[in-house]
């Protein structure tokens, strides 16, 4: 589970505020909330963006960290009243596409303004960056990668200008892969998912409207990975697959 109901938590007391009143902040009913507060439940997307983006907290430390009082006193004047510490030019707000407004994905344009979602990050540079939620497990293997409700961030890249080892939000015309490059072969590009089991997959040319490079991950729920112990147990078993099975010593009667 993640550290977004601990947070919440302790920002409401922070507050004063209750339950109810809190809720009311965000649209959420108070079940909801004090699900999220026991741990019993995580956040959607949106809920997740707009506490973060209401208190000028990181995603990704609403998340994954749990956060001192004296740490969120740090964020937002709101938690007390007193000026911010963080100054708004310190963030920079990009669009997020989402399950959610999928269906109003324009490939033709593309523009910012196509988008009512936002999240806000520590400053980027000045490339045009998006944010895409993850809606598969196709880029993960083992616990490795990235999962749904994941953020992946992208900056806008060229197709005469791919490398192997990265990873890109290719948009087509009413959906989005994120997946490997693999290479280009007659009008066709070879795309490829890092989930065990899954082929390769082909997309014409003619249908990526938009292309973006992963530069960063958001994730939902903080993982360890692989512990030593779980490595070493997969080194055994490729072992043991790769070994042959010892030759039969023929008995003599």
């Amino acid at each position: 589970m993640s550290c977004f109901g601990k947070n919440i938590k302790k920002i409401r007391k922070l507050q004063g505020m209750s339950q109810l009143e809190f809720g009311q902040l965000f649209d959420l009913k108070r079940a909801t909330l004090g699900a999220y507060e026991e741990g019993r439940s995580e956040p959607k997307i949106e809920t997740l963006i707009k506490v973060a983006n209401h208190f000028s907290i990181s995603i990704d430390k609403l998340l994954t960290q749990d956060l001192s009082i004296n740490e969120l006193l740090n964020f937002r004047t709101d938690l007390t009243g007193e000026a911010h510490s963080i100054e708004t030019k310190m963030l920079s707000k990009i669009p997020l596409i989402s399950h959610a407004n999928l269906g109003k994905l324009k490939p033709d344009s593309f523009k910012k303004d196509d988008f009512n979602l936002q999240i806000a990050l520590p400053s980027l540079s000045d490339q045009d960056y998006y944010a895409f939620e993850v809606l598969d497990v196709a880029m993960s293997q083992n616990n490795h990668g990235v999962f749904p409700k994941d953020l992946v961030i992208g900056s806008v890249a060229e197709l005469d200008n791919l490398n192997t080892s990265d990873w890109y939000v290719w948009i087509l015309e009413d959906r989005y892969l994120i997946r490997k490059f693999i290479a280009i072969t007659d009008g066709d590009i070879q795309i490829q998912a890092i989930h065990r089991g899954m082929p390769e997959e082909q997309i014409a040319i003619s249908e990526v409207s938009r292309l973006f490079k992963v530069n960063s991950i958001v994730r939902h729920n903080f993982s360890y990975g692989e512990t030593e112990l779980e490595t070493r147990l997969h080194q055994l078993e490729s072992l043991i697959k790769e070994t042959p099975p010892p030759k039969k010593t023929p008995t003599h009667k």
